[in-house]
């Protein structure tokens, strides 16, 4: 037992005062029953005794203790049953079974918030927290913690507490090896087994995060002990934020080596949700992007803006970003899965940017797992079970698709991987779990990640003698796993070769080689205050679109957004509403599968087919016409028919095009205009649709007969098959439409209408109604006579509400409340 110092006492009565003004008594025995802790902020402790938050911080392994006694002292007066407790020795009564309540810590720790790479020997015995995710994970063991024995020719009772070097307060040796059968004065004692207190014990190994980890270096990793109430708060592949003690202890090899094993002796867990629910968007934020959303290719420049200095794939980008933003998973009540994540597999020559573009996806996505096919087996891409040679004990550890958890998983050289290995996959890449039955342990863990795999031909270079599937070279089974399939083919052709040298050109003259940013794999770093870092970056100013286009991509007009705008961009789209399906387009879904499957069985379409097409194939459909749902940030977040033609012919063009797409958007242009008597029966089928939804509404069926013959007067553009009535929508509605950077003075007009809104926000704020959602809006001026010729539809709402976002005038939240500034 340590010796107590002056300031020890001192701390003592400082944390007593401390406890007394906190909520203990209100809720203490609350959280007793329930077998929680009690949270205490250091930030609060900190900002009313700086010194006491730094004893802690410094000294938990005195401050823990004093804590959870003084904790205890309070809520035993409050019980009045002080006096009826005994202690540690020898009474005239037998012992009785007291609960006690355990405490945590939260806050911010300064230089002690590191990540497993972080942790150094000056802050062993301090209080620390650590990021990271957990790896390997033992089962749960019981320990003795306290043993009751009977005196008989005393008749009392007494009572042997143990501690260890797994304790808070254990200085490394165990207080005895066996329970004693003998008091100090030598009496015998019996002990009662079943009054004894057991407490459950684990040993958790967390890893520093992939995509913190330096380049060329192997990942660290930190064990925590877990006691109690946080046992089986983790499992492999959760990503875990631990505050603890950060101690060393003895181990076999200790009196010979001199070296001690470290570890965490955890005082509380947090599971961190994914990177995408975290990231903070500020003001300038959101309107930035509400801003460029308006844009009127929006689907065109972000996809052009993945891997920029690439030239051509335009498909293959499209579908990376579509795969960035993911469908919407579903769990049934049947216990039955359905995944929202998009898998594609790039096949194709040497030398076609196929690891390029798989680099650029993993840099893309806030969670990223890299792996490649020979350097991968089975268990390593999914879950394995070690025995811990010290110990001896099983534990169970995560693979690359585990520790990719709710982010991407790349794998370069897919066909490189032996058949056994690739079997390993199945279940992951359709149900996204990893069912574990070996050495006595059975277990399910969540590996719900995107896969985007590259590969060569069988024969290393595609065969365009062959079908398809005879140089693709791998079974149904796992290619109807993956939704998208494209063919990357070295076609020798002198434009394309030309423009593909400029482009390696371009990279090469305007990449500065003294570049300071560039990281240097030989520097050992760790991320201190990994919030604090992240905060820095998002407060960081940004453009939206890249400066310097005509140097890097050869032309000024293309429009190319910056890499920090695109990820904010996705981000943000992921952090609202998720689409829904509604009835109107069900018939749509079903009509484009019912085509595939048609096309699939003609002849000529039979060797040219990639893709088996079965049910797998419909439920893509739904995914990628639900992420550009999610792309549009439309306010009604519903899947459009729009939707649906983007998701079929991006699948269509994956099931059946031989072409590489090398060229670009001019290459898919052309090839538009030569199949458009193909797809003329589709078109008529979409009218017929529509005129089929309409039928009773004669207003309806008179704006689709205008939109038919407006139809006729604008160019073709962009898409396979448009809507004709939102396309005629949004062509009167860009006539109107005045960009913000143009307006100079607000009109006579638009004073009236920021007058009404400021109005009606003022009269909620009396109803005790501090903002309002763009809906809550639109019904109130409905309800107004004058604001409603003010504002005759709900997208004017939309436009008034941002332009004064923009203007500083009001401010919106993530979820689209409108605040009064």
């Amino acid at each position: 037992m340590q010796e107590r110092t002056e300031l020890d006492i001192r701390m003592e009565d400082q944390i007593l005062r401390y406890l007394e003004s906190t909520d203990l008594k209100a809720k203490g025995h609350t959280l007793m029953t329930k077998n929680e802790r009690f949270n205490i902020n250091i930030d609060d402790i900190r900002a009313k005794n700086h010194e006491l938050a730094q004893y802690i911080i410094k000294n938990p392994i005195k401050a823990i203790p004093l804590f959870e006694q003084n904790v205890q002292k309070i809520l035993d007066e409050e019980d009045a049953i002080a006096g009826k407790k005994l202690g540690m020795s020898s009474t005239s009564q037998f012992p009785v079974k007291e609960k006690t309540l355990k405490i945590n810590f939260t806050g911010k720790l300064g230089k002690n918030y590191v990540t497993p790479r972080g942790l150094r020997a000056p802050m062993l015995n301090s209080l620390v927290c650590v990021q990271g995710i957990v790896t390997k994970m033992s089962i749960v063991k019981s320990k003795i913690g306290k043993s009751y024995h009977f005196i008989e020719s005393e008749n009392t009772g007494f009572v042997q507490n143990y501690k260890d070097q797994y304790s808070i307060e254990g200085q490394g040796n165990f207080s005895t090896k066996m329970l004693p059968t003998k008091d100090p004065a030598g009496n015998v004692m019996t002990p009662e087994y079943g009054y004894c207190e057991y407490r459950n014990v684990q040993k958790i190994v967390i890893q520093e995060m992939p995509e913190r980890a330096p380049p060329a270096q192997i990942p660290r990793s930190i064990t925590i002990y877990l006691e109690e109430d946080l046992v089986d708060k983790g499992k492999p592949g959760d990503r875990i934020e631990v505050m603890g003690l950060f101690k060393c202890i003895s181990g076999v090899n200790t009196m010979t080596s001199g070296n001690f094993r470290t570890l965490i002796i955890a005082t509380g867990i947090k599971t961190i949700t994914n990177k995408t629910e975290n990231s903070k968007f500020t003001g300038k934020d959101i309107s930035k992007i509400r801003k460029f959303s308006r844009e009127q290719d929006v689907y065109k420049i972000l996809s052009r803006s993945v891997a920029p200095t690439v030239q051509g794939r335009e498909n293959i980008k499209k579908s990376i970003l579509l795969q960035m933003l993911g469908g919407v998973e579903k769990n049934l009540k049947s216990r039955t899965h359905l995944r929202g994540d998009v898998n594609i597999l790039l096949i194709g020559d040497p030398s076609t940017a196929k690891s390029q573009m798989l680099r650029y996806a993993l840099n893309l996505s806030p969670i990223g797992i890299n792996t490649t096919g020979r350097g991968s087996s089975g268990v390593g891409l999914t879950a394995a079970v070690t025995i811990d040679k010290d110990t001896g004990e099983r534990h169970l550890e995560a693979g690359a698709m585990v520790l990719g958890d709710r982010g991407l998983v790349c794998i370069d050289e897919f066909d490189k991987m032996n058949d056994a290995d690739r079997v390993a996959i199945h279940e992951v890449m359709e149900q996204q779990t990893v069912t574990i039955a070996k050495a006595g342990l059975h277990a399910s863990l969540n590996a719900r990640c995107s896969v985007i795999a590259a590969a060569n031909p069988i024969y290393s270079n595609y065969d365009k003698g062959m079908s398809a599937a005879k140089n693709i070279g791998l079974p149904d089974t796992l290619l109807s796993r993956f939704d998208l399939l494209f063919l990357v083919l070295d076609s020798k052709n002198p434009d394309n070769d030309k423009k593909i040298a400029e482009r390696v050109i371009r990279n090469h003259s305007y990449s500065n080689p003294n570049d300071s940013k560039i990281h240097n794999p030989y520097v050992d770093e760790f991320y201190i205050e990994p919030e604090i870092k992240d905060e820095e970056e998002e407060l960081k100013e940004y453009d939206v679109f890249e400066r310097d286009n005509e140097e890097l991509f050869g032309d000024k007009d293309t429009k190319i957004v910056s890499n920090t705008f695109l990820k904010k961009y996705i981000a943000y789209s992921k952090s609202l509403k998720d689409p829904i399906l509604d009835d109107s387009v069900l018939d749509s879904i079903a009509f484009e599968y019912k085509n595939l499957r048609q096309e699939a069985d003609d002849n000529n379409m039979a060797n040219s087919k990639k893709l088996p097409i079965t049910v797998r194939t419909l439920e893509t459909i739904i995914r990628l016409a639900t992420a550009h749902a999610k792309l549009r940030l439309d306010t009604e977040r519903s899947v459009t028919q729009e939707d649906i033609e983007v998701a079929t012919k991006l699948l269509r063009y994956s099931i059946f095009s031989e072409d590489d797409d090398a060229l670009g958007e001019e290459r898919s242009t052309d090839g538009e205009e030569d199949n458009d008597d193909d797809d003329e029966e589709r078109k008529k089928s979409y009218k017929s649709l529509k005129s089929k939804k309409t039928k009773n509404d004669k207003r309806a069926d008179s704006k689709v007969s205008k939109a038919e013959s407006l139809s006729k007067e604008i160019e073709a553009g962009e898409e396979e098959v448009k809507n004709l009535i939102d396309f005629s929508a949004k062509q009167s509605e860009l006539q109107k439409h005045v960009s913000p950077d143009e307006i100079k003075l607000e009109t006579a007009e638009e004073k009236k209408k920021r007058s009404c809104i400021f109005k009606i926000l003022a009269r909620e704020q009396r109803k005790m109604n501090p903002h309002v959602s763009y809906s809550e809006l639109w019904k109130l001026i409905s309800q107004n006579s004058e604001a409603k010729t003010l504002f005759p539809s709900k997208d004017a709402v939309s436009e008034t509400v941002d332009t004064l976002i923009e203007r500083n005038k009001l401010m919106a939240d993530k979820d689209n409340n409108i605040y009064m500034i």
